[in-house]
């Protein structure tokens, strides 16, 4: 189950992998740290021109909460966000789709279409958490 949320928090090589969709009803820090918890993650908020992140961390972008579905009495039932991840060379990097191959992603692109609506992109760092023996 490869999509967005998998390939940013690195994920994707872990057996009967189901990930949960992120919580709409959290800030985006929150409901990452939510899922995070569940693979032994850590998640910080950076900044986006935080170019360099700690040793052994590595930076994403997260691109929602945007409202694209609404009930009966038109308040918003789904919402929909996206997630890269900004490779070693400084590129970032998407799953476009579910089990797409990993490929550049076009941030201004990405920026333009979001902030239409709203919504500027949020950037974490995430890493591994130390399992104690």
């Amino acid at each position: 189950m490869n999509n967005c949320l998998t390939y940013a928090l690195k994920i994707e090589d872990r057996e009967n992998l189901r990930p949960d969709n992120l919580d709409w009803s959290l800030t985006p820090l929150e409901a990452l740290r939510k899922v995070a918890d569940k693979y032994n993650l850590q998640v910080r908020s950076v900044t986006e021109l935080e170019g360099v992140v700690a040793d052994k961390e590595w930076k994403i972008c997260f691109f929602g909460f945007v409202p694209v579905h609404w009930d009966y009495e038109h308040r918003a039932d789904y919402f929909d966000y996206h997630l890269l991840l900004q490779s070693e060379d400084g590129k970032w990097m998407h799953r476009k789709t579910w089990h797409a191959s990993p490929e550049e992603a076009d941030m201004k692109e990405l920026i333009a279409e979001y902030q239409k609506y709203g919504y500027s992109p949020s950037y974490f760092a995430v890493s591994k958490q130390e399992v104690g023996i």
